[in-house]
């Protein structure tokens, strides 16, 4: 089954994972991509639930669970990009 709505639930926590506060409030984070996937496995992490879109085919990942979604939440600008950060450093002033 392909998940295409934005507002299942599990999509919604799986979502809400991106930011910090949820992280340490779940106990949980997001590896994206499959390099970062297949790191994380490596290393050991129990993973619970492997998120791909039903245009990327099956992983030979050990997860407790799978959820497929459309392709179609990629193609949003706001859920791919992200803004640079901005520097925190101030310019020293000539002496």
């Amino acid at each position: 089954m392909v998940i295409t709505s934005r507002n299942n639930p599990l999509v919604r926590r799986v979502f809400s994972l991106r930011e910090k506060k949820f992280r340490r409030e779940a106990g949980e984070y997001v590896a994206e991509g499959i390099k970062s996937v297949r790191e994380a496995a490596a290393s050991g992490a129990h993973i619970r639930l492997l998120v791909r879109a039903e245009r990327v085919p099956a992983q030979d990942i050990a997860a407790d669970g799978e959820l497929v979604v459309s392709d179609s939440f990629s193609n949003t600008p706001s859920e791919t990009t992200s803004s640079p950060r901005k520097s925190r450093r101030r310019a020293s002033s000539p002496s």
